[in-house]
C-alpha cells in the first residue's frame, strides 16, 4: 500500500484532496463526504459515526520519521566494520599488498556484511510504513462500512 493508492481511493468521495488534505479531515467533512457518495440524506449518516484518522499513523507512514534510526544503524554497523577491517587478520590479508586477492575478499565481505545489515533495517522501516498505510486504510474502510450500513448495502 502506497501513499497514492490511498488518496487515489479517496479522489472520488473528496475531489482533489492531498496527503495532508487526509490528515485534516474530521468527522464533520467525512460524514458529508459519505453521505453525497452513498447517496445518503446527511442527517441519516451522523458525525459521530466516523473519527478522525490518528496523526500518529500519519507520523509512521513518512520516511523522516525513521531516518534518524537509518542513520543511527548505519553509523553503528560502519563502526563495527571498520573495526572488523583492523587487526592481524587484515594485515594478513593485505600481507604488504593492496591488491592481493586476500584483501579483495576481506573487502567484499565486509561491504556484502555492511550491505545486507542496512538492507535489513531498510526493509523494517517500509515494513513499518506499510502497517502505518495498512491502518489509515482500515479505518477509511471503516468509513466506507458504517455508510453501507446506512444505505443498506
Amino acid at each position: 500500500m502506497f501513499r497514492q493508492s490511498l488518496i487515489d481511493s479517496l479522489q472520488t468521495i473528496f475531489p482533489n484532496i492531498s496527503w495532508s488534505g487526509i490528515q485534516g479531515l474530521t468527522p464533520g467533512r467525512i460524514a458529508g463526504g459519505f453521505a453525497d457518495e452513498y447517496d445518503i440524506d446527511p442527517q441519516d449518516l451522523p458525525e459521530s459515526l466516523f473519527q478522525p484518522l490518528s496523526q500518529s499513523l500519519f507520523k509512521a507512514a513518512e520516511y523522516k520519521t525513521y531516518a534518524p534510526m537509518l542513520q543511527s544503524e548505519g553509523e553503528s554497523f560502519l563502526t563495527d566494520l571498520t573495526a572488523s577491517m583492523q587487526g592481524a587478520d587484515v594485515t594478513r590479508a593485505y600481507g604488504g599488498f593492496a591488491g592481493s586477492a586476500q584483501s579483495k575478499r576481506k573487502e567484499k565481505q565486509v561491504k556484502d556484511v555492511y550491505g545486507k545489515a542496512m538492507g535489513d533495517v531498510y526493509s523494517n522501516i517500509r515494513g513499518m510504513q506499510t502497517e502505518a498505510l495498512q491502518g489509515i486504510q482500515s479505518e477509511v474502510d471503516k468509513w466506507h462500512e458504517a455508510s453501507q450500513s446506512i444505505k443498506g448495502y
